[in-house]
């Protein structure tokens, strides 16, 4: 049984289990709500809450996600409860002197962190904006101030900004919590940079990765297990291809969902498996599905409607849905969902879904021969440049004007940042300078490779705006790239001499 409950503002999700009581405590807060020269600033306030609650002899933690911030922990109903208050006490009295300490902890992190693995397709969709923001290391952490992340606190750690989950027999005495009293922050829609249609871009070795995005459904869980099903049968199982081939459904927002795939190959054998995948998804999008595929997925989840834990493993998502704002389902709405869901349902829906698909295929191969338009890798402009800066090392070469900045190859190949879609500018002590595009293109100048570097760096340094300088850590001197040296020519022979003319 499950219900629900308010306490100083804060909504708690009481489910009845027996065991252990484990609690969550979710901020409607994460990395998509930051800048880029805030980066890293919701991460190292989670770090901040939790250091003075020091080591627990019961299992505690926190997470920052894309969208949320959990702090959670499992233990009795009163280490639960001691868990849940220390943490309200330090969101109102962070420990500032800890700033400098936990920054260094972050990068180390980071540093042993795998890059998420849809970061390019989330870069290439958005761009630095939203989601696309989470895709980016955490840049802006040599910058922030604790001015900055105390201000991040008062506006996201709120008591009207979160909701407590508590799994457990009873819902413990003595839950409540003195988080101060703010506003329901919703999750802000960032509009896609390319068009709808089926994209790809090539990248890395290996894996197929793709990510849709469709109207939060019932039907569309199911078409996911389905394409997940599929993905494992044709791609392991089958072929022999893969050893991970499947794909999973997030909730984004109140009325949008994430759709992500994924399937791995030895690169030898990574072309063959990228066309049976693109076939699969083809065959899929046509409707290409058997009733029996789609009665047998919607057959097994109600049958999970009378297991005893059933309501634990929603527990997860009503929470999230409350907290945003989103039409939270009661079991009795998600039953009838599922009994009225059809195959022909699924079928235009995955019409739908799968013509709209971001691609990522391994460097060196296309999907263009399937109907995917290659995502452009230039920019389709250039700035009328002021004057030029030539590489010193290639053909190269920097437009500069005072609107912009163009890097332009020999072939005619060009980035473009205009300084009034920047984004932010990345500031390295040593002179480099990396300007982020709202478009998603990034460019970087290194002044040590192109002639008159140092009024290239004084010429973007006066036009970006001063808030979006990024200030970076400095490099150490090898870091810092030198141009080729170049090659004496060839002694004369004695006795030869040039002929002019």
């Amino acid at each position: 049984m499950s219900e629900w409950h308010e306490v100083g503002g804060l909504r708690i999700l009481h489910v009845e289990r027996d065991g252990a009581t484990t609690a969550n405590l979710m901020f409607r807060v994460g990395q998509a709500d930051e800048l880029i020269g805030q980066r890293g600033i919701t991460h190292l306030l989670e770090h901040l809450v939790l250091f003075p609650l020091g080591l627990r002899d019961h299992h505690s933690n926190g997470q920052t996600g894309s969208t949320v911030t959990n702090f959670h922990a499992t233990g009795t109903p009163d280490e639960v409860v001691t868990f849940l208050q220390d943490v309200a006490a330090s969101v109102r009295d962070l420990p500032g002197h800890r700033l400098a300490s936990e920054k260094s902890i972050l990068r180390t992190e980071a540093a042993q962190r795998s890059p998420w693995m849809f970061r390019e397709l989330s870069q290439l969709r958005y761009g630095p904006r939203g989601e696309g923001v989470a895709s980016y290391a955490e840049l802006g952490l040599d910058q922030l101030t604790l001015p900055q992340v105390e201000w991040w606190r008062d506006h996201f750690l709120t008591a009207d900004n979160a909701v407590l989950t508590v799994v457990g027999p009873a819902l413990p005495e003595g839950l409540q919590l003195d988080l101060p009293r703010g506003e329901a922050r919703p999750i802000e829609v960032v509009e896609p940079l390319l068009r709808r249609g089926r994209h790809f871009f090539a990248s890395g070795t290996g894996g197929v990765l793709f990510r849709a995005f469709v109207e939060r459904s019932t039907a569309a869980t199911v078409l996911v297990e389905l394409v997940s099903r599929e993905m494992y049968q044709v791609l392991r199982l089958d072929a022999g291809y893969s050893y991970t081939a499947g794909c999973g459904y997030e909730p984004c927002d109140t009325t949008t969902a994430a759709i992500a795939g994924y399937a791995d190959a030895l690169e030898e054998q990574a072309g063959a498996m990228m066309g049976r995948l693109v076939d699969l998804l083809a065959e899929l999008r046509w409707g290409r599905i058997e009733d029996s595929a789609v009665e047998e997925i919607v057959r097994r989840r109600l049958t999970a409607f009378e297991q005893p834990e059933f309501e634990v493993t929603l527990a997860g998502a009503e929470a999230f849905d409350r907290l945003i704002g989103a039409t939270v389902l009661t079991t009795q709405q998600y039953r009838a969902n599922l009994e009225a869901i059809t195959p022909d349902d699924v079928r235009s829906l995955a019409a739908q879904v799968l013509d709209d698909l971001l691609v990522q295929v391994p460097a060196g191969t296309a999907i263009d021969w399937a109907g995917y338009a290659e995502v452009p890798a230039f920019s389709e402009h250039r700035v009328k440049a002021d004057w030029i800066a030539a590489s010193k090392d290639d053909p190269s070469a920097l437009h500069v004007a005072s609107t912009g900045l163009s890097w332009v190859g020999q072939h005619g190949e060009q980035i473009t940042v205009e300084y009034g879609q920047c984004a932010a500018c990345l500031a390295w002590p040593d002179g480099r300078r990396t300007l982020l595009g709202r478009d998603g293109f990034t460019l970087s100048v290194e002044p040590t490779l192109v002639e008159h570097g140092s009024e290239v760096v004084k010429a973007i340094d006066a036009a970006v705006p001063p808030q979006l300088v990024v200030r970076m850590a400095p490099r150490s001197p090898d870091a810092v790239p030198q141009p080729e040296p170049q090659q004496a020519p060839p002694p004369e022979r004695k006795g030869w001499r040039r002929r002019r003319g």
